[in-house]
């Protein structure tokens, strides 16, 4: 899926290409790839994106669609609720069940 990601050290948006597996997003960015393990995922949704960040990289944000973001299996949310956050998804533990959560 395509989306756009922020690396919190400028104010530009960059194109990047996301893809999902059972243990990680990926992210193709400039011609690098980096990997957001599902421990340290947290996902928020706001109207139509879905917005994700790490806890490895606190600064950065990856958006995408809501959709896309569904369609692609979203790493099988669990419900998490943190202060000054709309209800969204993360990964407490990625090596246990995953539940649907809200």
């Amino acid at each position: 899926m395509d989306g756009r990601f922020y690396d919190g050290e400028s104010a530009r948006s960059l194109p990047v290409v996301v893809s999902v597996d059972a243990e990680a997003v990926i992210l193709s960015v400039d011609g690098q790839e980096r990997r957001w393990p599902a421990k340290g995922l947290s996902v928020a949704f706001e109207a139509n994106e879905a917005r994700l960040s790490h806890s490895a990289e606190p600064d950065a944000r990856l958006v995408v669609s809501r959709s896309d973001w569904t369609l692609a299996g979203g790493l099988r949310p669990a419900c998490r609720t943190a202060p000054n956050r709309t209800p969204g998804w993360s990964c407490p533990d990625p090596t246990g069940p995953w539940r649907a959560g809200c």
